[in-house]
């Protein structure tokens, strides 16, 4: 019966602690710096809370394009030279894989030129 006395009194403590701490606002508030709770510096919390972000909201389109296609396809073209060179490093035998992103750039390159009304590079009439 002893033990079950003393496990009632450590709930009933509990409880009230607990009860203690909700006192509408927030605990951080109390509590002293050097236990966790807010620095003496910190400044003040709203008294009205913002509402939540409109995070599906999209923002407006640019007015110009953040790359033109040609300075896209230039980005691309360094990106290729540059797996390129990293394949070359790691494995001497990847001349095969290197030389099929090469024509996988050409060809979007030509496209892109086709699409844009100039010639292909390399093909002089």
């Amino acid at each position: 019966m002893g033990v079950a006395r003393v496990k009632l009194l450590a709930l009933g403590v509990a409880v009230m602690t607990l009860s203690a701490c909700t006192g509408g606002g927030m605990i951080g508030n109390e509590v002293p710096h050097a236990f966790g709770g807010l620095p003496a510096d910190a400044p003040q919390r709203p008294a009205q809370v913002a509402p939540y972000p409109a995070v599906h909201d999209l923002p407006p389109d640019r007015p110009t394009p953040a790359l033109t296609e040609g300075q896209q396809l230039k980005v691309e073209q360094d990106l290729a030279a540059a797996r390129t060179r990293q394949q070359r490093l790691e494995d001497p035998n990847a001349q095969k894989e290197s030389a099929a992103a090469n024509a996988a750039t050409a060809a979007a390159r030509d496209k892109a030129r086709a699409a844009a009304g100039k010639k292909p590079a390399g093909k002089d009439d």
